[in-house]
């Protein structure tokens, strides 16, 4: 599947995964610049492009386990942040390191829908 390119100013940040809150939203920590402040930590990511079932929903928990077998602790992805949210997450591609979209697998494996914002 094609990756959905977000419109706009775009900024590409490597990251590590601590880990998966739902299955549209992780937490990790963001590489800066080693010489500009080094790395975010506890940064929260909304996944751009896909909406998941809530957590208290059979379908959100499935979601949730399939997005760790995706996003395992320590996996390193590039995030393509686009803004942040109304809840003051960034909005953010994750393209793994294969270089797929990890919203993308998401669709494709039932898990998800598309849902743009």
């Amino acid at each position: 599947m094609e990756v959905i390119k977000p419109i706009g100013f775009t900024w590409m940040f490597p990251a590590s995964v601590d880990y998966v809150y739902d299955g549209d939203t992780i937490i990790c920590h963001v590489l800066l610049h080693p010489n500009e402040g080094g790395d975010l930590h506890n940064i929260h990511v909304r996944v751009h492009g896909i909406n998941c079932q809530e957590l208290n929903t059979a379908e959100g928990k499935n979601a949730k386990a399939y997005a760790i077998t995706l996003l395992p602790p320590g996996t390193q992805v590039m995030l393509a942040v686009t803004k942040r949210d109304k809840y003051g997450r960034f909005l953010a591609q994750i393209i793994l390191a294969n270089g797929s979209s990890f919203g993308d697998n998401m669709i494709v494996a039932g898990h998800a829908v598309a849902y743009l914002t």
